[in-house]
C-alpha cells in the first residue's frame, strides 16, 4: 500500500496518467453552498432547514487542492465534484482554486441545453457531438471546462461487461467507439468521456478484469485512429468546444440531488447540521485557534455526502444505524468543543426503527366521531409512543398511541392519552398548522379523543411536552395518510388479468435481491375512470411496496399503458427504447410511469408530443396506482379504444430506465432471457391467457395485441 501514491506520482510525471481529486470530505458541494438549489432541479422538493455556507464549499475545494499539492508537488488541473454534483454557483470556486476542468454526467448537459442524447437500437449515440467535447463556462477568475460522460458506455463498463467474455466485451466497445467516430464531423478533435466508480466494477470481472484490460489496451494501442489522452493535454491543444452561460444543477444520479436530500430522514439530518453550524458561528469566539481548526474540520466531515447517502429509503446498507450514530456523534463533538451541552435530540436516532405495534392503513371508513374506538379502527394506521414505554418510560403522562384513517378528503384521528388532563397539551403539527386537538372538531370520552380534520392533511405528527422534553409521534418524519381520489370518478372501462402470471414468457424469474418481493410485477387489472376534467387510469398490482422511496409511491416497477384508437392490426408499431417490442397496429398514446419519471407520448400526423402533466396517486390500501391525465390531451373517446398494459422492472442506472432480462437471474437482473437483449422487457401484460406465447421472443420480434 505504501507504493500506491509514489507509483501514481511517477506515472503522472511520465505523462502517462493524470491524477485528479475531489472536494476534501466528498460533500455534495452545491448543497453546501446553498441547499435550496435542490428545489431548482426537482420542483416541489421538500427539504429541511436551509443550509447555506459558500465559505464552507470554498474550504472543501481549497483544502483538497493544498493536500494534493503537498503530495504531488503541484496543483491538480482536474477535479471530480462529489457524485458529479454541480451548479452554477460553485463553478467560480473551482476557477479561484486553479482547477481547470471538472466532469459530470450527460444528464446535466441534456437538461442545460434542453437536448437529448439520442441513441440507436444498440444504444450508440446518434448525435454524439453533444457529449464528445468540453463545454466552457466563463467566470470572473477564468474559464472552467466541463466534460459530460457517456452514461451508457460508462455503465456498461461498470455493470454489464463483467457478465461477458473479455473478447465479446472489447468487441462491443470497439463497435461502439467506431460508430461514434463515424457520426462525428471530420477534421475536428473530439473526446469521449468514460467515467465510472472504479472501486466497484473490477471485483465482478473474472480475474479482476485482467484479461479484459489486456484486450482493451491492446485494441486502443494498435488502432492509430484513436488516442487515449489526458484531459489537461487535450485542453492544451486545439479542440472543439462550446461556451455555455448557464448550468443545470444536479448530480450524476437522475440529474438532481434527491439521493441526498428530500426524504424525511435526510431532511432531519440537514436540519441538525444547519442548527449545529449556526450554533458554532454564534458560540465559538472564545475558542483557541487550535480548537477552532478542530471544530471546523468536524464541520467539514459532517458535510460529507455519505451520511446523507445512507439516510432515507433510496439507499440502504447493513449498517445504516451505525452511520446515523457516527453522524450525530460528530455533531455532538462540535457542541462539546464550545463547552456547551449538545441538544437532547442528538441522542435520538434519525433512523427510527419500525415499531412492532406500528401499522399502515388497511382500509377506509367513516368514524362516528363519538370518542369510542370501535372495531373499524382495527383497519386504521397506527403509531405507538415508544419513547414512554419499557426502559424509556419516564412517567404515566402523554400519549399512548395514535390511530388514523381517511374517508373521502377528510382525516380522522383517534388518540389515547394516559389521562384526560393530558389532552389539554397535545398538538397536531403539519406544514399548514400547529394547533391543540381541542381546537379541532372532536369528541372526548375519558382519556380518548376522536378528531375530524376537514379536507385532511398530507402529512403531520403529534407533539406534546413532558416537562422540558418535547415528544414527537413518530419520533422522526411524519405520518402520511392515504386518501382515495376516486370517490367521484365514474368507471367507464375495466380489464382484468390472470393472477400469478408475472413470469413473462413463462420462464422469466425475479432478481434475487430481497427488495424484489413476490407479486411486485403481477398485474391484477386496469380500470379507466373519468370525471368532468380528468381521465383516471387505475392499475392494480399485487404488491406496491416502495423500497427505494420513489416520489411517485413506487420504485421497482415501470408501468406502461398503450392506447390505440384504430382497429387496424396489420402493421407493427415499435415502442420506445428498452421495451424491445412493437404493437400489433398503430398506437396513439403511450403512458409510462415509474417512481421518478412519468410522461405520455401523443402521436400526431408529423411528430410525437411528450406530455409531462401527469399526476400520480398511490392507494396502498387498495393496491392501486392511479394516473390522472387531463381529458383535453385526448382526441378520442377512450370507451372506443384498445389498450395494452405492460409491467417492467425499473432501473435508474440503465439508459432506458428499464431493468434488463438476462439468461440467469442475479441480484439485480431478471432471469429466463437470452443475454442478447432481444426479449420484451415486460414481466406481465394485460392479456386473455396467451401471455407466454405473445412474449415468446424465440419466434421473432414480440408483437403486443390491443384489447378492445
Amino acid at each position: 500500500m505504501d507504493d500506491v501514491i509514489p507509483i501514481h506520482a511517477r506515472l503522472q510525471r511520465q505523462g502517462k496518467i493524470e491524477v485528479m481529486t475531489t472536494p476534501f470530505y466528498h460533500p455534495i458541494l452545491p448543497l453546501i453552498y446553498d441547499s435550496d438549489v435542490a428545489k431548482e432541479s426537482f420542483t416541489g422538493l421538500e427539504t429541511g432547514e436551509r443550509y447555506r455556507y459558500p465559505g464552507d464549499a470554498e474550504l472543501q475545494v481549497s483544502k483538497a487542492v493544498r493536500y494534493y499539492q503537498d503530495i504531488f508537488g503541484k496543483k491538480p488541473a482536474g477535479m471530480w465534484p462529489g457524485e458529479g454534483s454541480v451548479s452554477e454557483s460553485v463553478l467560480p470556486i473551482f476557477a479561484r482554486n486553479s482547477v481547470k476542468w471538472i466532469a459530470t454526467d450527460q444528464g446535466i448537459i441534456e437538461k442545460t441545453l434542453s437536448k437529448t442524447l439520442k441513441r440507436d437500437s444498440d444504444g450508440i449515440p446518434l448525435n454524439p457531438e453533444l457529449i464528445c467535447k468540453p463545454y466552457e463556462y466563463k467566470t470572473l477568475y477564468g474559464p472552467v471546462y466541463i466534460l459530460f460522460r457517456d452514461r451508457l458506455l460508462s455503465d456498461r463498463l461498470g455493470f454489464e461487461y463483467a457478465k461477458m467474455s473479455a473478447e465479446d466485451a472489447v468487441e462491443n466497445i470497439k463497435n461502439y467507439i467506431y460508430k461514434v467516430k463515424e457520426r462525428l464531423p471530420e477534421k475536428c478533435r473530439f473526446i469521449l468521456p468514460i467515467i465510472l466508480d472504479g472501486e466497484n466494477a473490477w471485483e465482478n470481472y473474472p480475474n479482476d478484469g485482467k484479461e479484459f484490460f489486456r484486450r482493451l489496451y491492446s485494441f486502443l494501442e494498435e488502432d492509430k485512429s484513436l488516442n487515449t489522452v489526458r484531459v489537461s493535454d487535450y485542453l492544451s491543444g486545439e479542440f472543439n468546444k462550446q461556451t455555455i452561460n448557464t448550468l443545470w444543477p444536479g448530480s450524476w444520479i437522475n440529474a438532481d440531488f434527491t439521493t441526498w436530500i428530500g426524504e424525511d430522514e435526510e431532511n432531519l439530518a440537514w436540519t441538525y447540521l444547519a442548527r449545529c453550524r449556526k450554533y458554532f458561528d454564534k458560540n465559538s469566539a472564545h475558542l483557541t485557534p487550535k480548537e477552532r481548526i478542530k471544530a471546523r474540520d468536524l464541520i467539514m466531515k459532517a458535510e460529507g455526502s455519505d451520511w446523507f447517502w445512507w439516510y432515507g429509503k433510496d439507499q440502504e446498507s447493513a449498517n445504516d444505524s451505525f452511520f446515523d450514530k457516527m453522524f450525530r456523534d460528530t455533531l455532538k463533538k462540535i457542541y462539546k468543543l464550545t463547552g456547551k451541552d449538545y441538544p437532547d435530540y442528538l441522542d435520538i436516532p434519525i433512523i427510527a426503527a419500525k415499531k412492532q405495534n406500528d401499522q399502515s392503513m388497511k382500509g377506509y371508513f367513516k368514524p362516528d366521531l363519538d370518542g369510542i374506538m370501535d372495531v373499524n379502527w382495527d383497519k386504521a394506521g397506527s403509531y405507538q409512543d415508544t419513547s414512554n414505554t419499557g426502559v424509556m418510560k419516564k412517567s404515566d403522562a402523554g400519549v399512548e398511541f395514535v390511530k388514523y384513517t381517511t374517508y373521502g378528503n377528510d382525516l380522522y384521528l383517534f388518540i389515547r392519552s394516559y389521562s384526560e388532563k393530558d389532552l389539554e397539551n397535545i398538538y397536531i403539527v403539519s406544514d399548514a398548522l400547529k394547533t391543540k386537538i381541542r381546537e379541532l372538531e372532536h369528541a372526548i370520552r375519558g382519556r380518548d379523543v376522536e378528531i375530524r380534520i376537514k379536507d385532511g392533511l398530507e402529512r403531520f405528527y403529534i407533539e406534546y411536552k413532558e416537562g422540558k422534553r418535547t415528544v414527537k409521534i413518530p419520533e422522526s418524519g411524519y405520518i402520511r395518510p392515504d386518501y382515495s381520489v376516486l370517490s367521484s370518478v365514474n368507471i367507464i372501462r375495466e380489464f382484468y388479468d390472470k393472477k400469478g402470471d408475472d413470469n413473462g414468457n413463462g420462464k422469466f424469474t425475479y432478481p434475487t435481491n430481497e427488495v424484489f418481493k413476490k407479486g411486485m410485477f403481477d398485474l391484477d387489472y386496469l380500470k379507466i375512470g373519468k370525471d368532468d376534467q380528468y381521465y383516471y387510469f387505475i392499475v392494480s398490482l399485487e404488491d406496491l411496496d416502495n423500497p427505494w422511496n420513489g416520489p411517485a409511491g413506487i420504485s421497482t416497477q415501470v408501468v406502461d399503458i398503450i392506447i390505440s384508437s384504430s382497429l387496424e392490426s396489420s402493421n407493427a408499431d415499435p415502442l420506445p427504447a428498452g421495451r424491445n417490442a412493437s404493437t400489433r397496429g398503430r398506437w396513439d398514446y403511450f403512458i409510462s410511469v415509474e417512481g421518478w419519471k412519468q410522461y405520455m407520448l401523443k402521436k400526431g400526423k408529423h411528430d410525437t408530443a411528450r406530455i409531462n402533466a401527469l399526476k400520480i396517486f398511490k392507494d396502498s390500501v387498495s393496491h392501486q396506482l392511479i394516473i390522472r391525465v387531463d381529458r383535453s390531451y385526448f382526441d378520442t373517446d377512450l370507451r372506443e379504444c384498445g389498450f395494452i398494459v405492460g409491467v417492467s422492472g425499473q432501473d435508474g442506472m440503465n439508459e432506458t430506465r428499464v431493468r434488463d432480462i438476462s439468461k440467469d437471474s442475479s441480484e439485480w437482473l431478471f432471469g429466463g432471457g437470452s443475454d442478447k437483449k432481444i426479449e420484451a422487457s415486460y414481466i406481465d401484460i394485460l392479456d386473455s391467457g396467451k401471455q407466454s406465447s405473445i412474449l415468446d421472443y424465440t419466434k421473432g420480434k414480440v408483437l403486443l395485441p390491443f384489447t378492445f
